[in-house]
């Protein structure tokens, strides 16, 4: 998730270039790459977690493109900028 958060916020970052989103974005992806470090520091040597079943990766990949369709399809009316737009 902080993986995911640090580079939203560099996408963020490369569209908007006023202040107010290089301080809001710029924040948020520092914030995440620092705890990423902090993380990684604090638990030591990464351990192979155990096998999960494939129904389970499958679920988590539709819930996933369902959301990103549902946010791309309501970020012009929830934010009031479209990312579809060049």
């Amino acid at each position: 998730q902080l993986t995911g958060a640090a580079i939203w916020g560099i996408a963020h970052l490369l569209s908007n270039g006023d202040s107010r989103s290089v301080a809001l974005f710029g924040a948020i992806t520092l914030w995440s790459t620092a705890t990423i470090m902090l993380c990684n520091r604090r638990d030591g040597p990464w351990k192979k977690p155990g096998s999960v079943a494939i129904s389970s990766d499958i679920v988590t990949v539709v819930g996933g493109a369902v959301g990103f369709g549902v946010l791309l399809y309501a970020h012009h009316y929830l934010f009031g900028v479209s990312p579809l737009r060049f």
